[in-house]
């Protein structure tokens, strides 16, 4: 099958210029980071389990007849795993370190990753760390391949993935989160412009670790229950600790927001929407949040945004919206507060 994803591009000529073998029929594949656009000839369905934090891929995967995982499962052995390493050095050795431990002494780990996206530091990341590695390069994107004998990974790249709770903002975070280490400016701002009146039941579309629905539960008293929802579901994860002593206040959801929320009648929709896909600007993501909080709210509730400037929501929200007030401009940023 020929493929236009540079990944896949990239694994099916480590495969057919044999960088690696194909899989037997009776292997246990381990797939970790890919999404929906795949095919059997790559990834064996009846032998390959997926590993997808995000909520769309995830489901993607599942329509296609894999197995899919929420985590790298630390009870079982494959024969072979293969990972789309991210950018983010952390997560990128956490994942490899996860694979490196569920497989098979003589099994081959297999890393690919676009050259720009942290590729190029590959295979420099996996000699630095004692191991012989083979590796090729595809479709501006590098595979990278070990056989797993007695040497081990470095120890501490296992805890490279755990929560951990970070020193600025006193929040349960972790590598591979929106703005992990970091308090996001957009979000920051938001707070800052938050409305005193919020109250009844609301969300906070794309929650991340919960840095704004921290700010809601805290600043607005008369809201009774609030929803965060994520595609992420380490972000959910996190948000959920860090609102644990809220209790019913808040509930967390695993939820691909452009395929609906599965939310209706809410009284208040906060958010500070996503503009990326990968590495590339989306802005039909950003307009896919906007009608999702307007499908979701009552009549006469509330949304509450944050977007930068350049994105030009404002057509989308005032076709949508009864009422559009901007609560502020300056800099790179908008905040919006619309009536439906």
């Amino acid at each position: 099958m020929k493929h236009e994803n540079p990944i896949l591009v990239a694994l099916s000529h480590g495969l057919k210029s044999d960088l690696f073998p194909p899989v037997g029929t009776g292997a246990a594949v381990l797939a970790i980071g890919f999404d929906g656009d795949v095919d059997d000839s790559l990834f064996p369905a009846a032998i390959t389990t997926m590993v997808q934090y995000w909520a769309g891929p995830a489901a993607r995967l599942r329509a296609l007849g894999y197995a899919v995982r929420g985590d790298v499962p630390a009870d079982a052995t494959f024969d072979r795993v293969i990972v789309h390493t991210p950018k983010q050095m952390d997560e990128m050795q956490y994942l490899l370190a996860a694979g490196w431990r569920v497989l098979s002494t003589g099994g081959d780990l297999i890393a690919v990753a676009a050259n720009d996206a942290g590729g190029a530091r590959l295979g420099p990341v996996l000699r630095d760390a004692g191991l012989d590695i083979s590796e090729s390069s595809k479709a501006k994107c590098r595979i990278v391949r070990v056989i797993k004998n007695d040497v081990d990974v470095p120890r501490d790249w296992l805890a490279h993935g755990d929560f951990r709770v970070h020193p600025d903002t006193g929040m349960t975070t972790c590598p591979g989160l929106f703005s992990w280490d970091r308090v996001d400016a957009g979000s920051a701002l938001l707070c800052d412009h938050l409305p005193a009146d919020l109250s009844g039941v609301g969300a906070d579309f794309g929650c991340g670790y919960g840095f704004l629905s921290r700010a809601v539960l805290d600043r607005c008293a008369r809201v009774t229950c609030l929803h965060g929802l994520d595609a992420d579901s380490r972000a959910v994860a996190a948000a959920g600790a860090n609102m644990q002593s809220d209790g019913p206040r808040f509930c967390g959801h695993h939820v691909d927001i452009p395929s609906g929320s599965g939310l209706t009648g809410l009284d208040f929709i906060v958010m500070n929407p996503p503009f990326h896909t990968g590495a590339r600007e989306s802005h039909d993501l950003g307009r896919a949040f906007i009608a999702r909080a307007h499908d979701a709210l009552r009549k006469n509730g509330t949304l509450v945004m944050v977007a930068n400037a350049h994105l030009g929501y404002e057509a989308d929200l005032m076709r949508l919206f009864s009422a559009v007030n901007k609560l502020y401009e300056g800099g790179v940023f908008k905040i919006y507060q619309c009536v439906k």
